[in-house]
């Protein structure tokens, strides 16, 4: 869906379709083969929100989630995404614990890019809402020669102290890789300084501690044990 598409001609649209096939159910058959990039329900659609805010935050993430990203000009600033976070929500992902498309916070699930103060533009990688607001920021090392993995693990750590000042009870956690590398050395230990803890991604047992953390947080079964040996 193009960004600059009007959303009065997308809801005329939508209306248009609902009358026809209410007028004639036989074309559900014809929408369906003709369109098959939708993907219809026999059931009525439902919002769960449990405050304004939150289907506020809802509306906007589906817009980005179903919409074409307006081109950006040359130069302009985008968030650091590395391969270590792709492969962590993936991860996240298979184990059924991410968040569905639009769910909040509350809902006991897995949230990326969670904004934990959203007037300073701070952001955890992963939030978890159990007991209490757990965080997490992920951080990769295995390119020594990318200059930006410094600044982007100083403002992690920043932005993981910040909320932990501010959200009551909150926690914070560090999922690293690469920390064998000589340029990782200062960034660890600020990330071990304003973290509860840190799980380094090529340690078994590390990994193993936070997969069992979080199925106990999420009540779901535990896992068996990881091994990364060969």
């Amino acid at each position: 869906m193009d960004p600059s598409v009007s959303q009065i001609a997308l809801r005329d649209m939508v209306d248009l379709m609902a009358k026809e096939l209410t007028a004639n159910p036989g074309l559900w058959a014809l929408y369906a083969s003709g369109l098959p990039h939708l993907r219809f329900s026999g059931k009525p659609g439902v919002i769960r929100y449990n405050s304004k805010q939150e289907l506020q935050e809802g509306i906007v993430w589906s817009l980005k989630a179903a919409a074409e990203p307006v081109k950006a000009n040359k130069g302009a600033d985008r968030d650091a995404v590395s391969r270590l976070f792709i492969d962590i929500k993936r991860t996240f992902s298979n184990m059924g614990w991410m968040a569905e498309a639009g769910v909040g916070i509350n809902e006991h699930r897995i949230v990326p890019r969670y904004a934990v103060v959203q007037d300073e533009g701070l952001v955890s990688d992963f939030a978890l809402k159990s007991q209490t607001l757990e965080l997490f920021q992920v951080v990769d090392f295995r390119n020594p020669s990318d200059p930006a993995r410094l600044q982007e693990s100083q403002a992690k750590a920043y932005a993981m102290a910040i909320a932990k000042q501010t959200i009551e009870k909150s926690m914070g956690y560090a999922i690293v890789a690469g920390v064998g590398q000589a340029k990782a050395a200062k960034s660890l230990r600020t990330l071990e300084r304003v973290s509860d803890d840190v799980f380094v991604y090529e340690s078994s047992d590390d990994m193993n501690r936070l997969f069992k953390h979080l199925g106990s947080a999420l009540g779901a079964p535990l896992l068996p044990e990881l091994s990364l040996q060969t």
